[in-house]
C-alpha cells in the first residue's frame, strides 16, 4: 500500500494509467490497481476534509468507465479504502509525508476539488456532506468486480420468505411467563 502511494508521489505529475500499470507490475490484481488509483487521493483528500469538519463518503459507485451499469458499496466494507485513510490519517499528522508530498497525492482528489469549489461559493465545512464517490473500473477491473460480486452472493444464503399457506408458527399463550 505504501508502494502504491509513492506511484503518487515520485513523480508527482504521473499518468493515472502508469501508477494503475507500476501497481499490477508489483504484483496488485487489476480490481486492487483500478481501485488503489481512486481510493488512496480521495482518501488523503477526506481526511483533510474531515480535518475541516466535512463529511467524507460513505459508499463507491464503482462503474466501467462510460458504462451505464455499477456496483454501489459501502467503504466501511473496504479494506483498501480503510488502508488508505489510515495511510492518509498518518501523513496529514506529518509522520509519513513532507507537506508537498501530502499534497502532491491529494491534489488529485475529486473531494478537495469540490470542497475548494464550496468554500469559494461561500459554503461552511461543517455542512458539507458528500455523497457516494464514483470510481472509473477498466473493462478487465469491471469484470473482476462482477465476478467478486457474484461470488459474495453464491457465498450469502438467500433469505427464504414463508410460503403462501405456510402456518404461522403457534402463539404463546399470555398468561405464560417464559
Amino acid at each position: 500500500m505504501s508502494r502504491a502511494v509513492a506511484a503518487f508521489i515520485e513523480p508527482p505529475d504521473r499518468d493515472v494509467d502508469e501508477i494503475r500499470h507500476a501497481l499490477r507490475e508489483q504484483g496488485a490484481s487489476v480490481l486492487e490497481s483500478d481501485k488503489l488509483v481512486s481510493f488512496i487521493p480521495e482518501a488523503f483528500g477526506a481526511v483533510i476534509a474531515m480535518n475541516l469538519g466535512v463529511k467524507p463518503p460513505v459508499a463507491a459507485q464503482y462503474r466501467e468507465w462510460n458504462a451505464p451499469g455499477l456496483h454501489e458499496a459501502s467503504l466501511a466494507q473496504e479494506p483498501l479504502w480503510q488502508e488508505s485513510v489510515r495511510l492518509a490519517k498518518l501523513a496529514a499528522s506529518g509522520e509519513t509525508l513532507t507537506c508537498g508530498q501530502l499534497m502532491a497525492v491529494a491534489g488529485r482528489s475529486a473531494v478537495l476539488d469540490a470542497l475548494n469549489k464550496f468554500l469559494h461559493a461561500g459554503s461552511v465545512p461543517k455542512d458539507v456532506e458528500f455523497t457516494s464517490m464514483r470510481v472509473g473500473l477498466s473493462t478487465e477491473g469491471m469484470q473482476a468486480m462482477n465476478q467478486e460480486v457474484a461470488a459474495r452472493a453464491a457465498a450469502t444464503p438467500p433469505i427464504q420468505a414463508p410460503e403462501q399457506g405456510t402456518p404461522e408458527s403457534p402463539k404463546r399463550p399470555w398468561w405464560k411467563f417464559w
